[in-house]
């Protein structure tokens, strides 16, 4: 008896003989062929799952790359959130996009108190709190639309005390004492209400407040103490109105492109004139009116300039005491000086003859000259 194995086969017993041997070797073959083919499914099997695992594998780094990227913009988020200033932490100099109201004084700042960056709406409350410099920078430094800046509350001894540039609207600045800042308030932005602040210019200030942007209004102010103009009005469409504005070099001032309403002021003891109008030739002028101008140091109303497309109206202001005259037209031409009352000045009303400007309805006791031209009838 021998035992044979072909291949991969079991063990098994073969008897030889003449008939069979071969029949039995076949056998032998043919199971081992089996095998050989089921081990071979077996491996075709296990490589494909190795594929499936590898794919799934790629498939995980991939979602594991994505998450990465989301994991990374989620924190990059959240640390310029935490990179906004808490009221509490708010230091000189830092930048706000959200409201904000103060809890603590801030400064004296080397430069630049608290920029505001505005994307959606935003209120900084001074809440009774003083942001002070030290002779330069700005105070609130403010870029963009929407924006609130209430007090009560102080902005003190800066190069400008408010600053809005490029602005394009819906901008409130309000119960606020600037004081002893080289500029107030300086806009040039649209539709921005300036209203029932103190600004203070005490040794320092140059300018209180000034004004160049369509749709603006100031109004119900206290100006004071500022070595060149009050309030200037340097283009567009401003109203001014109900303001008191007293002690400064000029009291208001505008000159440049634009249609002005001075309404309801009470503009006296100025250095020199209480209103400096000086429309240029292509500009325009606008309506002076309901102002009261008195003690001023020169004119209580002087208009210079101008032409018969850039002619102011003059009506319904009353100008006393005023050193040299109430009312002054000169170098003027279409002018129409209507409804004013002029007492106890050096000269109530005064022309110095250019033609175009022309006078009616006025209450007053002296004129120069004594005849002056008389507007036509409505």
């Amino acid at each position: 008896m021998e035992i044979v194995c072909f291949f991969n086969c079991s063990w098994s017993v073969y008897r030889p003989d003449s008939d069979g041997g071969h029949r039995q070797i076949r056998k032998f073959i043919i199971e081992s062929s089996k095998e050989i083919f089921v081990e071979k499914l077996r491996s075709e099997e296990e490589r494909s799952e190795r594929n499936k695992t590898m794919l799934n594998i790629k498939i995980l780094k991939i979602n594991v790359r994505r998450n990465a990227w989301l994991l990374l913009a989620i924190l990059g988020i959240a640390s310029v959130a935490v990179a906004l200033p808490h009221p509490s932490s708010l230091a000189c100099g830092d930048r706000i996009q959200t409201s904000i109201k103060l809890t603590h004084d801030l400064g004296p700042c080397p430069a630049d108190g608290i920029h505001i960056v505005a994307a959606t709406p935003v209120t900084l409350d001074l809440n009774g709190h003083k942001i002070i410099g030290q002779g330069s920078g700005t105070g609130v430094n403010m870029f963009g639309d929407s924006i609130i800046v209430k007090g009560p509350g102080r902005i003190v001894n800066f190069g400008i005390g408010i600053h809005l540039e490029h602005g394009t609207g819906h901008v409130m600045i309000y119960d606020l004492d600037l004081a002893r800042n080289i500029e107030g308030i300086f806009l040039d932005a649209n539709q921005v209400r300036v209203l029932d602040n103190t600004i203070d210019g005490r040794d320092r200030g140059t300018t209180g407040i000034s004004v160049s942007g369509a749709g603006d209004y100031v109004y119900r102010n206290i100006i004071r103490n500022h070595s060149d103009f009050g309030l200037l009005l340097r283009s567009a469409d401003p109203v001014v109105s109900q303001n008191v504005i007293t002690e400064n070099h000029v009291g208001i001032h505008f000159g440049s492109q634009g249609f002005y309403t001075v309404r309801g002021n009470m503009v006296f003891r100025n250095e020199t004139n209480g209103i400096e109008a000086e429309p240029v030739d292509v500009g325009g002028c606008g309506t002076i009116e309901d102002n009261f101008l008195r003690a001023n140091g020169e004119n209580g109303l002087l208009v210079t300039g101008g032409s018969l497309f850039a002619a102011c109206v003059v009506r319904d202001n009353v100008a006393e005491d005023n050193r040299l005259a109430g009312i002054s037209i000169a170098g003027a031409r279409g002018h129409t000086v209507i409804g004013n009352r002029a007492s106890h000045n050096g000269v109530d009303l005064q022309w110095d003859g250019v033609a175009g400007a022309c006078w009616t309805q006025n209450i007053f006791s002296t004129s120069s000259p004594e005849t002056l031209p008389q507007c036509p009838p409505f």
